[in-house]
């Protein structure tokens, strides 16, 4: 089977406290990998939009925390300072088009990811609220 190459660009950042910014422009997606104490660092007017999160502890447990969001940067503004775990890094997804993710979407991506995430030895998913669809 031949393997397929998607381009992805990613934007390095100028400064130690910038995000790293990953566009996977074959699948209309942004990612953002950034460190706790430098969430203000995304642009208020790019990532306050509906996607999906993962927080990463630093501390070699493999805990993670999957959650969507309506506004990424506010809720990682909000887990900063009430954190579910003591997480070090965020990676945050959002979709890179005008109309951004609608609700059903937000919920199958973050359920689809909790339960990747959840399958991989030595990681362990810590669950917030959950839907019962």
């Amino acid at each position: 089977m031949a393997s397929q190459v998607v381009p992805v660009n990613v934007q390095v950042p100028s400064t130690p406290t910038a995000p790293v910014v990953a566009d996977f422009v074959e699948h209309a997606l942004r990612v953002a990998y950034v460190a706790r104490p430098h969430v203000e660092g995304l642009p208020r007017d790019e990532w306050n939009a509906p996607g999906i999160y993962v927080l990463l502890t630093g501390d070699g447990s493999g805990a993670v925390y999957v959650g969507q969001a309506v506004e990424l940067r506010q809720r990682l503004l909000q887990h900063r300072r009430a954190p579910k775990l003591d997480w070090q890094r965020a990676v945050a997804i959002k979709r890179d088009t005008s109309h951004g993710f609608n609700s059903a979407e937000i919920g199958y991506l973050e359920g689809r990811l909790a339960a990747e995430l959840d399958a991989i030895p030595h990681v362990t998913v810590i669950k917030g609220k959950e839907d019962k669809d």
